[in-house]
């Protein structure tokens, strides 16, 4: 393998990490995703340039070798995402009619057009402090009563509400496990559909940390088309309603959650966590799967590498 510049392997390491997903990407999206090292756009151009054998183009995407086919695969799924993403909007003018829902943000696979056919869509939902289990309950329960809830054998265009978080909670590096990668650019894609208070704007300014492993992280702006912005006045008459129920409702979701995700928060992991500012429910977190994975293609793409080592260097130059 050529010798490669520090630039030229950014550039690699992040098309890797995208390969995982089968999603080419533009330099656009390069430049804002570039992992490791703040590079401009010129400079990403210039790797390019050189990486013509190991970073191969078509139709203005970049990809591995042999991975041609995910170009017309990513604007296949950039159509149904849009499709989708209106069904997320429905719903999210829903859930932000509950009690103490104070924004909501689709992440996950659709924040970036990448969704597959029969996935489901996936929320964070910001709760007003205090109030996470009582906003929780009535989400979980409207989206269960009109059968827009996940199931085993039918998750397609489902809604996935498996992370809450209060509003004096957005700080996430503690959830993170040593180089989480994932769960940086995770966070790094979360697209505000629903925040008429400017949450967004805190929780971006919370976690600036997510700028050590991306450097190039913006603030995500949301256009009218995909986003909801008005406060909701039943919502509003709602929390009048249900303002002392908080412990009640807490004792009920505890009492019915499922057996195996009550022994997974008791775990050492953040995979499950089940406290009252968060609310994190996920039976297969992938955030260790992916990072073996993006190490492995690393060391095939782009030469010698330890993850261990890239993020030392990282830390070395803050």
């Amino acid at each position: 393998m050529a010798l490669l510049t520090e630039i030229e392997r950014s550039i690699l390491r992040t098309i890797c990490y995208f390969d995982l997903f089968e999603f080419p990407l533009t330099v656009k999206e390069l430049h804002a995703n570039i992992i490791g090292r703040k590079l401009s756009y010129q400079a990403i151009l210039n790797g390019l340039h050189n990486l013509k054998t190991l970073a191969q183009s078509d139709e203005g995407f970049y990809f591995l070798p042999g991975k041609e086919k995910f170009v017309q695969l990513r604007k296949e799924k950039y159509l149904l995402a849009d499709r989708k993403f209106r069904i997320a909007l429905r719903n999210a003018n829903l859930i932000r009619r509950m009690p103490y829902v104070k924004a909501i943000f689709v992440v996950n696979k659709l924040a970036y057009s990448n969704s597959k056919e029969h996935g489901d869509i996936d929320f964070v939902v910001i709760t007003k402090k205090n109030k996470i289990w009582t906003a929780r309950f009535y989400s979980a329960l409207l989206m269960k009563l009109l059968n827009r809830r996940p199931k085993k054998n039918n998750q397609k265009n489902k809604i996935c509400l498996s992370f809450f978080l209060a509003e004096d909670n957005l700080h996430l590096k503690k959830y993170a496990y040593e180089n989480d990668i994932h769960f940086a650019m995770w966070i790094s894609q979360f697209v505000p559909v629903f925040d008429p208070d400017e949450l967004y704007l805190k929780f971006y300014e919370e976690n600036t940390w997510v700028k050590e492993l991306i450097p190039n992280w913006m603030v995500q702006e949301t256009n009218d088309k995909r986003s909801i912005r008005n406060k909701s006045v039943f919502q509003r008459v709602g929390q009048w309603k249900v303002f002392w129920q908080e412990r009640i409702l807490r004792k009920l979701q505890m009492r019915v959650l499922p057996k195996q995700l009550k022994a997974l928060e008791k775990e050492d992991n953040s995979n499950v966590i089940l406290e009252d500012n968060v609310l994190k429910m996920h039976l297969k977190d992938v955030r260790l799967e992916v990072l073996e994975k993006w190490e492995e293609s690393c060391k095939k793409n782009v030469g010698t590498f330890q993850v261990s080592d890239f993020f030392n260097v990282i830390k070395s130059n803050k």
